[in-house]
């Protein structure tokens, strides 16, 4: 370290050794010598920060301070920290006392003890009672208009006109009575009485059980006509079961639908298919229990197809189609369902018309016609079609076809195809030179004719398919 010149004596015999002039240029104070020497002079210091300190923070002999965590680092040596060596963080104190106990909070309920004394009298102040011994059979609920503090709570129990009121036990649970208020708060001497209703109980309290009671107002009434009521809905007074599915059922005893909503659901949807019915032959129809409405077809049967009786001649005509009836009705009753049954097909002549069908007296299907026999060269005719009638709707049958003419004294006409109804085709005419088809076909589809025999080979015409009714029920 430089050595440090404090003051240099300058000799000066020519002044006054006690005046100030003498001392100054007696001593010479050279403080450019005292600076220099103290800057040279190297001092510790703290450092602080966040994390481990960086290599270029500080000079040898400096401390550090992590003030996140309380760890010290130091001395610096030969340019480095090194490790921590202390922290100013002591080890977690023991926990304290527990706090003394909060006061309860408030009860918003009237306080109120329960008196088991049933009646229209008063029973003195800080009690509530009912006029019957079991709560749930209760019809009116007495209340003091001095609550069990000393407060007056009449005024209060005034403005309970409807709305819920519960009755609560701050100790038991289990102890609780609620109820409707059915109608305006009534003052009388010493307490207030109001009819009551819906009333539904826990445990019940004994007498000079503390209870608190309290009151949920009822709501603004809505804008509508007000039929979600209990007259209306629970006829039966099953209101606690109300949610029991035993009970969510349409009935007498218990309307999960009013009158009106039924009627608009009803007419929502009307047209719903409920079930079908088909005959085939005659009988009843005995209409199903949802059924309001019924759309029937009613066909009648088909003609048979005419007779070859001869070779060499030409074919014979096929039978013609029954017509159908169509139509939507509302259900009155019972229907006679009448099914005309096919005509038959001609064995050496013409075939036989089909027979009428009917649904009550509503449409009619009459038969088709029955086909004829060739003649020489010409074919024979085709039935004619059965005609329809009384329905919204009345398709005729289709005609038979006519028989192919003999076109040698070798080479017989085809026979003609049985005409076709509502539901499909009639049967096919018998063919010359084949044996095994050689006979008219009976018709197929319900309602269709038979098919004429070929005019080569003695064939039979084929017999006509009988009528039907199908009967489409509605809600």
């Amino acid at each position: 370290m430089p050595s440090v010149v404090l003051v240099t004596p300058i000799n000066d015999p020519g002044a006054p050794d006690d005046t100030p002039e003498a001392f100054a240029n007696f001593v010479k104070i050279d403080l450019q010598a005292i600076v220099a020497a103290i800057d040279g002079i190297e001092g510790t210091l703290w450092h602080t920060g966040t994390g481990v300190p960086g290599a270029g923070l500080g000079t040898n002999g400096d401390f550090y301070l992590d003030d996140a965590t309380g760890d010290v680092y130091g001395p610096k040596t030969a340019g480095a920290w090194g490790a921590v060596v202390a922290t100013i963080i002591g080890p977690q104190g023991a926990t304290g006392a527990t706090g003394a106990t909060g006061q309860a909070g408030a009860d918003l309920g009237i306080p109120l003890a329960y008196e088991a004394t049933t009646g229209d009298t008063d029973q003195g102040n800080g009690k509530f009672w009912f006029n019957n011994a079991d709560p749930a059979l209760a019809t009116e609920f007495y209340i003091s208009d001095t609550d069990a503090d000393g407060t007056d709570s009449g005024a209060r129990v005034a403005t309970w006109n409807q709305g819920r009121v519960e009755i609560r036990s701050p100790v038991t649970r289990a102890k609780w009575i609620d109820f409707i208020v059915a109608s305006s708060v009534t003052p009388q001497t010493g307490y207030r009485k109001m009819t009551i209703s819906d009333v539904t109980k826990g445990t019940a309290p004994v007498d000079a059980d503390a209870m608190s009671v309290f009151h949920a107002p009822k709501g603004v009434d809505g804008g509508g006509a007000g039929d979600m009521q209990a007259s209306v809905y629970d006829p039966g007074t099953i209101a606690g079961d109300a949610f029991n599915m035993v009970n969510m059922l349409e009935g007498a005893d218990s309307n999960i639908l009013t009158d009106a909503e039924r009627t608009a659901i009803a007419a929502a949807v009307s047209g719903t298919l409920v079930n079908v019915q088909a005959f085939v032959s005659s009988g009843t129809y005995v209409p199903h229990a949802d059924a309001t409405k019924a759309l029937y077809f009613v066909t009648g049967g088909g003609g048979g197809g005419a007779d070859c009786a001869a070779d060499d001649s030409s074919g014979a005509g096929g039978g013609g189609a029954g017509g159908t009836a169509i139509e939507m009705i509302t259900i009155s009753g019972n229907e006679t369902v009448t099914i005309g049954a096919g005509g038959a097909g001609g064995s050496g002549g013409p075939g036989s018309a089909g027979g009428a069908s009917s649904f009550g007296a509503h449409g009619t299907g009459n038969g088709g016609g029955g086909g004829a026999t060739g003649s020489g060269s010409t074919g024979g005719t085709g039935g004619d079609r059965g005609s329809s009638s009384g329905g919204t709707f009345n398709p005729w049958g289709g005609d038979g076809s006519p028989g192919g003419g003999a076109q040698s004294s070798t080479a017989g006409g085809n026979g003609g195809l049985g005409g076709s109804s509502f539901w499909g085709g009639g049967g096919g005419g018998g063919r010359t030179h084949i044996s095994s088809m050689a006979n008219g076909s009976s018709g197929e589809a319900y309602g269709s004719g038979g098919g004429g025999g070929n005019g080569h080979i003695a064939s039979t015409g084929g017999t006509g398919k009988g009528g039907c009714c199908l009967v489409l029920e509605f809600a």
